[in-house]
């Protein structure tokens, strides 16, 4: 059957399991699903709509879907194997890890993609392009690619993982929180701005300066190789 949230804004809080075989619409305000479970069927998140997971673990299983202009909120630990084409925002904030495992069909995390702390597991085997990034703390890690198209804004945290990451378009290195960079190689082709904050490369990271980018050092904090 179907399930649909469409009260005037405000959150609807659910504390046991919440398992789903059919359709999910959230049209307007919050949908918090505290208690876990698992969907085998459909999420539809509307613009301006959420859909956040907290507490205990949730699942996307294989064969399901998630889509929609809305946020996708993951503030407890998921399993993301699902077809996942969320146009508006995917934000992990408050969890262990979101994992988008091999199963899971990852057409678009969204406009903007924040990681506030926990981990962002990409091991999709998919080529993942995000025109807005965020990553405030926690870690980005996996085999995808990526490719940040706008604006990627690096406030602390660590990105680490055995695939490129190409950033096209302005990086900001900001505030005096460390940033880590492990394994993954970043590639500049636009222009990458560091602000502040240590900056550590390791594990055989690298750093590539394209011809036609720019690095530019405006900070005399640390960098260690």
């Amino acid at each position: 059957g179907t399930v649909i949230k469409s009260s005037i804004g405000g959150v609807s809080y659910m504390a046991t399991a919440f398992t789903n075989a059919g359709l999910r619409s959230v049209v307007t305000g919050t949908l918090q699903l505290a208690g876990g479970g698992v969907s085998t069927g459909q999420i539809a998140v509307e613009a301006g709509a959420t859909v956040e997971t907290r507490t205990n673990a949730y699942t996307l299983a294989a064969g399901s879907s998630v889509q929609g202009a809305g946020r996708m909120l993951f503030g407890a630990n998921a399993l993301v194997e699902s077809q996942y084409a969320v146009t508006g925002i995917t934000e992990v904030s408050g969890c262990s890890a979101v994992t988008f495992a091999p199963t899971a069909t990852l057409t678009s995390l969204g406009g903007t993609v924040v990681v506030a702390v926990g981990d962002l597991v990409l091991t999709s085997g998919e080529a993942v392009t995000l025109p807005n990034l965020t990553l405030n703390s926690g870690f980005i890690s996996g085999s995808d690619a990526i490719t940040v198209t706008g604006g990627f804004t690096w406030n602390s945290g660590t990105l680490r993982g055995g695939s490129p990451m190409i950033v096209t378009g302005q990086a900001n290195l900001a505030t005096n929180g460390t940033k880590v960079l492990r394994e993954r190689r970043l590639e500049n082709r636009g222009n990458l701005v560091w602000n502040g904050g240590a900056f550590f490369v390791a594990n055989g990271a690298l750093i590539r300066n394209l011809p036609g980018a720019t690095f530019d050092i405006r900070t005399d904090a640390q960098f260690t190789y």
